[in-house]
């Protein structure tokens, strides 16, 4: 009886022993084993090289322009995932573009890079009209070439030649320089004295690559306490749109379109995503200030409402900045803007009623009056049209 004992006992240490693996039985080598393993890890992480910091030059177009930008953005290290993440914050690739493959080659005696997307990045290009799509395969072009220090690159999806209903891409793809290309990286644009200093934010939303803030700071000859409103309402507004709780991924930068000694107009652009919600939402809004005493401007009080509600719907001496046809504008405002002349009067922030809702938003350029209308879209949350004074 007791052999039988002991048989089983040992069967019930032998089986427990090969379900623990390699381990030691007895506890006191267990610990000793464990704490060597511990070690190793701990030893493993030490050595583990920390991720340098670079700046890459990041090219997009500010939405609502037709033009290719750049500004100089502080990564984690050059990697083909993360300048997507970086060109997606600009609208240049969609949120779903996922890089499947990234090769860099010589090919005689020139630096040639592969770069393989998922099939999200094709469809994504397949929406855009022939103008965008050259700016999006510019800015995607000239990051990445930059980035590497390479010659040309060879953009596939799905491991075969991009493709579109405008084009198609066999061949690798060189540095590409767009007429009016103008460099974000210049830290000010002057006039009369007065600067506007670029200003990028990472304090809410720190080690994130899905969040980015720019912001402009205006100095000049004005009073301290004008500079001090004036950038309190440009800064208060970045980051307002930054929710903690529901941000998933948040572009935000700006545009000056006009500046000389006695006014200014800045357009903030960019796109924002919340969590559980798979549209990519597009917004701007603008900022007009006097910059002698830093009261809010509206542009459109100069202008005779039916006057411009009508050249508006008969798309008279006006411009579109969007990528929208222009019948298909004017449909959206007869739907959606029935009553055009009241919702123009509406336009713009107004600071003396704090809960009032601005339904749109102009600023001045220097040949005319830009409008951003919010609209009911597929593809598009706002449409941008200029409206002529000189013509």
């Amino acid at each position: 009886m007791k052999k039988r004992l002991i048989v089983c006992l040992l069967c019930i240490v032998v089986l427990g022993t090969t379900a623990c693996g390699n381990q030691n039985i007895q506890t006191g080598s267990m610990e000793f084993q464990n704490d060597n393993i511990d070690t190793a890890e701990s030893e493993q992480k030490e050595e583990l090289p920390q991720e340098e910091t670079v700046k890459v030059n990041i090219y997009y177009s500010p939405v609502g322009t037709a033009r290719l930008d750049s500004a100089l953005e502080e990564v984690k290290g050059i990697k083909p995932e993360t300048i997507i993440s970086r060109l997606c914050l600009h609208n240049i690739v969609s949120i779903d573009t996922r890089v499947l493959d990234f090769i860099e080659s010589k090919e005689m005696g020139k630096n040639v890079l592969t770069l393989n997307l998922n099939k999200a990045f094709g469809e994504y290009l397949n929406t855009m009209g022939i103008q965008s799509e050259e700016i999006i395969m510019a800015a995607l072009t000239n990051t990445f070439l930059e980035a590497y220090g390479a010659d040309a690159i060879l953009v596939l999806v799905d491991g075969k030649a991009l493709k579109t209903m405008n084009h198609s891409y066999e061949e690798p793809l060189v540095f590409t320089k767009l007429e009016s290309t103008k460099s974000e990286t210049e830290t000010a644009v002057n006039s009369e004295e007065f600067c506007v200093e670029r200003v990028e934010d990472d304090s809410i939303a720190k080690n994130n690559d899905q969040i980015h803030i720019v912001y402009p700071r205006i100095v000049g000859p004005a009073d301290e306490e004008v500079l001090k409103a004036m950038n309190t309402h440009l800064k208060e507004y970045a980051l307002s749109l930054y929710e903690f709780e529901n941000t998933e991924q948040l572009s935000c930068d700006y545009e000056v379109t006009y500046v000389d000694g006695d006014e200014i107009s800045i357009v903030f652009r960019g796109t924002m995503k919340w969590k559980g919600n798979e549209h990519q939402y597009s917004y701007a809004a603008s900022f007009n200030f006097d910059l002698a005493n830093g009261q809010y401007l509206r542009p459109l009080t100069k202008w005779d409402m039916e006057e411009l509600a009508d050249r508006l719907l008969r798309f008279e001496h006006c411009e579109m900045l969007s990528d929208m046809e222009v019948n298909t504008f004017i449909q959206q405002l007869q739907m959606y803007y029935p009553k055009l002349e009241e919702a123009l009067e509406k336009f713009d922030f107004n600071f003396d009623e704090v809960l009032s809702v601005a339904q749109g938003y102009s600023y001045r350029s220097e040949d005319g009056v830009g409008l951003i209308i919010p609209v009911s879209d597929d593809i598009l949350d706002y449409v941008e049209v200029k409206v002529l004074t000189d013509y």
